[in-house]
């Protein structure tokens, strides 16, 4: 027979902030509640912890109260003690563990975590621990083991938070339980200051106007169609296909499914788009491609002039629309001239040779690649950022900095959603809640001068 004790908060039905706390004792799947008569805020309350807050002005009254329970409950409460004592050892479980996780980037990673945790065992002559027989203390004393490493606090928690999924796993399917849990007194969740991932327009210059290596370029270019070609994910970026390019009659525009929501995105491409683009066409192509836009940026420049008379300006216009009617045609003729298998290969070099089935499905292999594929890109964009000397940025940055540019330029969460082709507003909302809205900033300093 085995008896598990826990506090637990029943919402006040008057009031819903508030809660009542109950001891839930459960024997072999019977449970049976007992009031504390406490009643706290729901955020004065740790379910963690098994505790109430400091937050709370009785705070100390309440814990004496509920230990003290507690312990006429069980008189060995504050040691550990086990419910469920079987013979499974950590490593032999988390080891057969690792091969069901799908996502080849995850598996990895729990399989570093594991190491780490294994070469702690061995160094404390315990490789054979069990799960029944893990306590806060050898949590802690993993914790000092991974600083002594070497390994940074950020890394420490998550190899941490490894750890304690499996730990939960055990729990969950009931292969053991414990009455105090081994991670009650440590933080695995990562506490450092976050860094914006979006950039600034002065940065996103920087990065277009220097002088790079030929992979770095390639790189670049690759970072500034995702940027300027919608935010794309970098998932979709790496997957698109030629035959996923359109010409139209007002221009040339992308048409793919995203790989992550499967909505259809259809979105114009801007000529510092195509630009960018124009590093996956043929050298003889891309001069050429180049060749058309910079006439039409000089047309679009002598346009503004408005000193030109009223014949210059026609003639100007008449010339702005041959040279976009010639890029269009260039570029369609060259898609036009693509093999069937040649339109349904990766516009990018980075990403070739990864078969995606059409109903979207990718094998470990594919995943592989494509997850290969974006570490390269990453770390030429590392590199770059070394150069420049600005914060690192990895290829997810573009998504974020053209979320950001949109909401300085004061677009709408309706419109920001359907370009970035979230499934819903309140992902939209909640995406762009941790962007910074100089707009908003604006709104004291013209107070200010009322």
């Amino acid at each position: 027979m085995s008896t598990t004790v826990k506090i637990t908060g029943k919402e006040d039905p008057k009031n819903r902030r508030y809660i009542y706390l109950n001891v839930r004792t459960t024997t072999n799947r019977k449970s049976r509640l007992k009031s504390l008569g406490i009643k706290v805020l729901k955020t004065h309350w740790s379910k963690d912890k098994q505790q109430v807050l400091s937050a709370n002005a009785n705070y100390k009254k309440f814990n004496e109260k509920i230990n003290s329970i507690l312990g006429q409950l069980n008189e060995n409460y504050n040691s550990i003690e086990v419910l469920n004592v079987g013979n499974t050892i950590i490593l032999d479980y988390w080891e057969k563990y690792i091969p069901t996780i799908e996502n080849p980037s995850t598996k990895a990673a729990y399989r570093t975590a594991f190491n780490n945790f294994r070469l702690f065992l061995v160094n404390t002559k315990q490789p054979a621990l069990k799960l029944a027989f893990l306590t806060p203390e050898i949590v802690k004393a993993y914790q000092t083991f991974l600083t002594t490493k070497g390994i940074g606090n950020l890394s420490g928690k998550i190899y941490l938070s490894f750890l304690k999924a499996i730990v939960n796993k055990a729990v969950k399917y009931q292969i053991v339980q414990y009455r105090v849990h081994p991670f009650i007194d440590t933080q695995t969740k990562p506490t450092c200051r976050k860094q914006s991932k979006s950039l600034n327009i002065s940065q996103v210059n920087q990065i277009s106007s220097i002088e790079l290596p030929s992979k770095q370029n390639y790189g670049r270019k690759m970072f500034l169609f995702q940027l300027y070609g919608g935010g794309m994910r970098v998932g979709d970026l790496l997957l698109l296909k030629w035959e996923n390019i359109l010409v139209k009659e007002h221009g040339i525009y992308l048409s793919y499914f995203q790989n992550k929501t499967k909505k259809n995105v259809n979105s114009k491409l801007s000529y510092k788009a195509i630009h960018f683009l124009s590093i996956a066409f043929p050298i003889d192509i891309r001069h050429k491609i180049d060749l058309y836009l910079s006439n039409i940026e000089g047309y679009v420049l002598q346009l503004d002039n408005h000193e030109k008379t009223e014949l210059d300006q026609l003639q100007l216009a008449n010339k702005l629309k041959a040279s976009q009617a010639q890029l269009n045609e260039l570029i369609k003729v060259y898609l036009y001239q693509l093999t069937a298998n040649e339109l349904t290969t990766t516009v990018f070099d980075f990403a070739k040779d990864i078969e995606v089935q059409p109903n979207g499905y990718m094998s470990t292999a594919a995943k592989n690649k494509l997850i290969s594929a974006n570490q390269r890109l990453n770390y030429n964009l590392k590199e770059i950022a070394k150069k420049l000397k600005i914060p690192k940025f990895t290829s997810h940055a573009a998504r974020h900095t053209y979320s950001q540019l949109l909401v300085d330029m004061g677009a709408n969460v309706h419109h920001l959603s359907m370009l970035l082709g979230h499934s819903s507003i309140a992902i939209t909302q909640n995406y762009i809640s941790s962007l910074h809205n100089a707009k908003l900033d604006s709104y004291n300093d013209q107070l200010a001068d009322l």
